[in-house]
């Protein structure tokens, strides 16, 4: 996996403070993360997206493509040994992004998560670049 993002890293920083190689970062289930995961898309009414756990993979393919136009490069980072795969996912994702609109309530729900959360994010950044 490579994380580039400055918040995800800072994310990952945090997440993986104090855990041992090879620990896991959660003690949830897949099962008890799915769930978790549904309630969170609803509290904040995203559910007409239809977004499972794993469209976090066609995300991340796609900005990749978005980035650099290369399914090569898609493939290397999302770890697809058949180019096909990938474009399944880039072009999934690209149709998601055309018709994408977020409510105004959802939106606002997301800016009120995200501040406090920057801030503390920005924290970790400074942090890990005064090392």
């Amino acid at each position: 996996m490579t994380v580039e993002d400055p918040a995800a890293v800072a994310c990952l920083h945090w997440l993986c403070g104090g855990k041992a190689e090879g620990e896991k970062l959660s003690s949830l289930s897949s099962n008890e993360f799915r769930g978790l995961w549904v309630k969170a898309i609803k509290a904040l009414g995203l559910q007409d997206f239809h977004c499972p756990p794993y469209c976090l993979r066609r995300a991340g393919a796609t900005r990749i493509f978005r980035l650099t136009r290369s399914l090569d490069v898609c493939c290397a980072i999302g770890g697809w040994q058949d180019i096909r795969t990938a474009r399944i996912y880039v072009e999934d994702g690209l149709a998601v992004l055309a018709r994408l609109t977020m409510p105004d309530r959802s939106a606002t729900m997301l800016h009120d998560f995200a501040g406090p959360l920057r801030k503390r994010l920005e924290q970790v950044v400074k942090r890990m670049r005064e090392k």
